[in-house]
């Protein structure tokens, strides 16, 4: 039997089986077991999770039910990542959001801490993009 995760991944390959037919009788055999999945490169199983390419320690990758990685999400239990995902900031604490509503033009940070923090700053040209 094949389980859940390989079966998701083989959406787009292809499996095989076979059978024999008795030269005495004529008559077809049970057919044998499926074969593997072939022609499917599948980068993970669906659910997995790994590192994220930046090393971000808030968050991680998770496979996707298409067996591709995703991007970098928070892991479980963490409000946000911390290291900013726009590839030019590496360092923990450059990752922030802007506010809505009643924080229309703020921003906040997330802390090593994987939480967001629980200040909102002021918007200005020079210290962020809100």
């Amino acid at each position: 039997m094949v389980d859940t995760a390989e079966e998701a991944c083989c959406q787009t390959g292809k499996r095989t089986r076979s059978r024999k037919c008795d030269p005495v009788t004529c008559q077809w055999g049970a057919y044998g077991a499926w074969s593997t999945c072939a022609g499917v490169q599948a980068a993970c199983n669906p659910g997995e999770k790994t590192a994220c390419t930046n090393n971000d320690p808030c968050g991680n990758r998770v496979c996707s039910a298409a067996c591709t990685w995703g991007a970098c999400v928070p892991k479980d239990g963490n409000e946000c990542i911390c290291i900013r995902p726009d590839g030019v900031h590496k360092d923990c604490g450059s990752n922030y959001h802007c506010g809505t509503g009643s924080h229309d033009g703020q921003w906040q940070f997330c802390l090593q801490s994987c939480q967001w923090s629980t200040s909102w700053a002021s918007c200005s040209p020079d210290s962020c993009e809100c």
